[in-house]
């Protein structure tokens, strides 16, 4: 009745998915996780937002975005220690440290 289910592919277009909209398999000399946001954004995809993308270091990310750039983005360190990472967007690049459940939101320091 239906072709069967292929796991790979459908979990595969999950993971590319989220890997257009944030990359984090990069680290700084010292072993912080930078996080790339909106590294291949579709011309399609100009207006919109993502809520509970999980990155490496276990951080979880909130963003909006609007024609085509970055408007917010909250990082959560969803682990329990102190975490470090960058947040990168474009040239501009953010360094965070965020207490063990800290959230931060990094609001318009990517308009320049």
């Amino acid at each position: 009745m239906h072709p069967p289910f292929q796991i790979d592919a459908n979990f595969g277009y999950a993971a590319a998915v989220n890997e257009m909209l944030v990359q984090s398999h990069l680290q700084a000399p010292d072993r912080t996780y930078i996080l790339h946001l909106l590294p291949a954004l579709p011309i399609a995809w100009a207006d919109g937002s993502v809520t509970g993308l999980r990155t490496r270091g276990g951080f979880e990310l909130d963003m909006t975005w609007r024609d085509g750039r970055l408007g917010s983005a909250s990082i959560h360190n969803r682990l329990h220690s102190t975490a470090a990472c960058i947040v990168r967007h474009g040239d501009v690049e953010t360094p965070l440290e965020l207490a063990a459940n800290e959230q931060r939101s990094i609001e318009g320091r990517f308009h320049a």
